[in-house]
């Protein structure tokens, strides 16, 4: 009965928070960047960033893709028959996440066989996985405005030249 009290007591003076699965999730999808931190702050939580990273990299890259190959081109072509100047940006801003979401997949793919090894994350591979992940969080709400800029501008110059 000691053992359990002085366990339970070192549980409590300890300065990490124990954080239950459900919490880490909800928090993933709520709010990421406390989430990432709560993650690296506990070990039990080491092993989803390689999942994570391996995951939105592949996201980045099939989104971007996508747009690359099946979007900018009919967008392009939808400009040209209406007389309307694009955008230059577009392309090479996705070819650039597209490397972005690669070299974060392959960063995803060392760590899990590190895992797999049974080795602990080195304590660059879980900053550096904070800095890719901080970087997809930025992505999220750069994308609209990238869309935005790409999509509706060319067209509001164009029609803003008719009156």
């Amino acid at each position: 009965m000691e053992d359990k009290v002085a366990a339970l007591a070192q549980t409590l003076q300890s300065n990490e928070p124990n954080i239950t699965a459900w919490i880490m999730i909800v928090l993933v999808l709520t709010f990421p960047p406390a989430a990432f931190y709560l993650m690296r702050s506990q070990k039990e939580y080491h092993r989803y960033f390689p999942l994570l990273l391996l995951i939105l990299g592949g996201v980045i890259f099939l989104v971007f893709a996508a747009i690359l190959v099946l979007v900018l081109p009919k967008l392009n072509s939808f400009y040209v028959t209406y007389g309307i100047t694009p955008m230059n940006f577009p392309g090479p801003v996705s070819a650039l996440a597209i490397f972005f979401g690669l070299v974060q997949f392959a960063f995803g793919v060392y760590g899990q066989v590190e895992i797999n090894k049974g080795e602990g994350l080195a304590r660059w591979f879980l900053n550096l996985s904070l800095v890719f992940l901080a970087l997809d969080y930025c992505l999220v709400f750069l994308l609209p405005i990238l869309i935005a800029l790409s999509v509706i501008f060319p067209i509001y110059s164009s029609t803003a030249k008719l009156y």
